[in-house]
């Protein structure tokens, strides 16, 4: 034979499970904020859902230069800083595209390996507009 108190005990215990729920989800609720990432500050949303559309069927990773925007950057660089002599790392991108369109655009290069001077001057960059250095390690 059960005893009242039991089901006294069952019903309190029960109750509380429900209202410790109940205000466990409503903190994990509270803390949860919507995220918005401001896109329209790196990029136009034109400009993104056409990246959008020409990548729905490539295969993954695949990467995307908008050698626009890199003039754009490279003005807005220089104009930031008119007494600069700005020299562009090859390393950081090296394709041909992104150092002739920085070439066009008067940028001075930086060079570290023979690999990367021999592209440049391939690409028609002049001597005088290379840097070339290269860090040597000591054992």
């Amino acid at each position: 034979m059960i005893k009242s108190g039991f089901y006294e005990s069952l019903f309190r215990i029960c109750r509380n499970l429900i209202i410790d729920k109940f205000e466990y989800s409503e903190r994990v609720n509270m803390r949860k904020e919507q995220y918005q990432f401001p896109l329209e500050d790196f990029i136009s949303k034109d400009d993104f859902n056409k990246i959008k559309k020409f990548s729905r069927n490539k295969e993954t990773p695949f990467l995307i230069v908008n050698l626009r925007k890199i003039e754009q950057s490279y003005e807005d660089l220089m104009e930031s800083m008119p007494f600069a002599k700005i020299h562009y790392a090859v390393k950081a991108n090296p394709m041909d595209e992104v150092v002739l369109t920085l070439k066009n655009k008067g940028s001075n290069f930086d060079v570290a390996t023979i690999y990367e001077l021999d592209q440049v001057l391939r690409l028609g960059v002049e001597p005088e507009r290379i840097s070339y250095g290269n860090t040597i390690k000591k054992e």
